[in-house]
């Protein structure tokens, strides 16, 4: 039987610095290491801790955590490495360049040895409103945060204060084992469609390792919402992409198949790889798409038009 851990964060586009959890379940004591019991017993998820803005450092069963120059987000402790003491994973974000990252900090004596994965740098001016981290599975950890960037200045109005622009929701999946790994980043920006990622880990192929089932939800204006659902396989060098993957090219053909040509033009400007693209997984923005899309999308709107 497959369980499957569902996670989402939903761009919303409200002013303010709330940091709370979007979770509602509670976690065992974060400062309590793991006991052999523990290990055995059913898995239950375990939540960060959210920690106040501009936390630089915090402390852990007596020795001292420090961003090292980032702003901590949110904590969370485990015995990653099953020596008996705490280590901890903390989403970490440094306002001067907008970098977003997760450390992963081993306890080894009296202290922390940390280091950092999934590294982004989203730009000065970027502000972090909401934040989240939990151990998902026995395998995997997931950090959320929600970014908000500064839009750039129009050219004739040098002088105007930036803007915050839409919302940018942003996913890293690590590997929990002693030496925990980044599996992939996901980045999901507002835009004029809405888009909604939701992430599932779980062994899908029944091989045994932990696989990642990704649903986008999309919703163009004025056309039905549609769900586009990706499969990363855990192969030796990581998570691939399903070698018989069929999306978004299935969605994309129905959508051009039943829908507008505008509309089915920024269906695939949403998904597949381009500048305009809301999603981006990785270092590549857009996924890959049927050759030859955008020319039958186009086709829809001239033949509608004639």
């Amino acid at each position: 039987m497959r369980v499957l851990f569902a996670f989402v964060l939903l761009l919303a586009c409200g002013p303010g610095d709330d940091r709370r959890v979007p979770f509602q379940d509670t976690p065992r004591d974060p400062d309590t290491p793991e006991t052999p019991e523990d290990r055995e017993a059913p898995f239950e998820p375990a939540i960060a801790r959210v920690l106040p803005a501009g936390t630089e450092r915090i402390g852990v069963q007596g020795a001292e955590l420090t961003g090292a120059g980032s702003d901590l987000g949110a904590l969370l402790t485990a015995d990653v490495d099953a020596d008996g003491d705490l280590d901890a994973f903390a989403l970490a974000f440094e306002a001067e360049t907008g970098t977003l990252g997760l450390l992963v900090a081993r306890r080894e004596g009296e202290r922390f040895v940390s280091r950092p994965l999934g590294r982004k740098a989203f730009g000065p001016g970027c502000a972090m409103d909401e934040v989240a981290l939990r151990r998902a599975t026995p395998a995997t950890v997931i950090a959320e945060a929600r970014l908000r960037c500064p839009e750039p200045v129009a050219e004739d109005a040098p002088d105007a204060a930036p803007e915050l622009g839409p919302p940018q929701a942003v996913r890293l999946v690590v590997s929990f084992e002693a030496a925990p790994r980044l599996l992939e980043r996901f980045v999901v920006r507002g835009g004029d469609v809405g888009l909604t990622l939701t992430l599932e880990p779980g062994d899908l192929d029944d091989d045994g390792h932990e696989d990642l089932r990704a649903r986008l939800l999309v919703r163009p204006p004025g056309a039905d919402e549609r769900t586009v659902e990706l499969r990363w396989m855990n192969r030796a060098n990581g998570l691939t992409r399903a070698s018989d993957e069929a999306e978004p090219g299935a969605t994309l053909d129905a959508v051009i198949a039943s829908e507008s040509g505008a509309t089915a033009e920024r269906f695939g400007k949403t998904l597949c790889a381009g500048p305009e693209a809301q999603i981006e997984v990785g270092p590549s923005r857009g996924l890959p798409c049927p050759e030859g899309w955008a020319r039958r999308a186009a086709l829809v709107s001239l033949r509608a038009a004639l």
